[in-house]
């Protein structure tokens, strides 16, 4: 909640939505992990607060900057990040262009700047 309110001032719209949102990189199912990776867990944590759309303003920018914090606790490095391709991808959730397997792969072509990024490979 202290991320979204350096960007709006604004409280929660919807603390079952945010609690469920924050939850998803945990879900597990039949004993497995249903984002068994740091990239998926990351995505699965940009999807939801972006299509939960928990807070009054800025979910896209909070989803964003809660998966570089969670990457970045988890050790990797997110000082080189692409911020327009961060743009993109956020977007593109946000127009249910994109779905969590694309938002891992994308993340990390971000983050690493392993490759070019491409936008039109989002969809």
């Amino acid at each position: 909640m202290a991320i979204n309110r350096r960007f709006t001032g604004l409280a929660v719209r919807d603390v079952g939505l945010l609690a469920s949102a924050l939850g998803r990189p945990q879900a597990s199912a039949f004993g497995q992990d249903a984002y068994p990776d740091l990239w998926s867990k990351a995505a699965a944590l940009v999807h939801s607060v972006i299509r939960n759309h928990p807070f009054m303003e800025a979910n896209k920018r909070t989803a964003t900057v809660l998966a570089l914090n969670l990457l970045r606790m988890n050790g990797t490095d997110v000082g080189n990040v692409d911020t327009e391709a961060m743009l993109s991808i956020a977007v593109a959730v946000a127009n249910s262009d994109i779905d969590v397997d694309k938002v891992a792969v994308a993340l990390r072509v971000a983050v690493e700047r392993i490759e070019p990024f491409d936008p039109r490979r989002l969809c």
